[in-house]
């Protein structure tokens, strides 16, 4: 009797313990989960905030652009029509200036516009990096709560065994026990 008594007593003390385990360790990894969900969310914030100051920028800086560009050949077209008036035989010159111009407003667009492909190109290639980086720490703390799983379930598989290793020594213990004293 006494003995059974102990073995519940060491069943239940062993069962309570693997139970406070199991709470602590689901604690930690939900703590964890929170913290990784937390730090995923600002690192997407702080992305977004990067990529559309940029596109801002890039926006101003085109505008301006064209507004300079189209002020200056207001300004070219106004003087060629002016000397036009006044000296005909200028007017072939003005006009090879203001192909000369336009060939070097097309210039400046296309130096622009291959300075915003390669803003958008070295943006493009940052996220994806950051994308890789994002999957590659999400796969590792998948990978440690696996880990952290298999383990619990190892050391309650263990336990397991070890409790019923327990139980058969202790009845094999009071069997012997009940026919020494009979």
């Amino acid at each position: 009797m006494q003995a059974a008594a102990t073995f519940r007593g060491i069943r239940e003390e062993l069962q309570t313990a693997l139970q406070e385990r199991a709470a602590v360790e689901q604690q930690m990894l939900q703590g964890f989960a929170n913290n990784m969900g937390q730090t995923l969310s600002q690192f997407q914030t702080e992305t977004t905030g990067v990529i559309q100051q940029t596109a801002h920028e890039i926006n101003r800086g085109v505008v301006q652009s064209i507004e300079g560009m189209t002020a200056q050949r207001s300004a070219f077209e106004a003087s060629a029509v002016q000397a036009a008036a006044t000296f005909r035989g200028i007017r072939e010159e003005l006009q090879t200036a203001l192909q000369e111009r336009a060939i070097v407003e097309q210039q400046m667009l296309q130096t622009t516009r291959t300075g915003i492909i390669q803003i958008l190109t070295q943006a493009s290639r940052i996220f994806h990096e950051q994308t890789n980086t994002l999957q590659t720490v999400g796969n590792q703390a998948s990978g440690l709560m696996n880990d952290a799983k298999d383990n619990l379930l190892a050391t309650l598989g263990n336990i397991d065994v070890t409790l019923t290793a327990t139980r058969q020594t202790v009845e094999e213990d009071l069997t012997t026990f009940r026919q020494e004293v009979h």
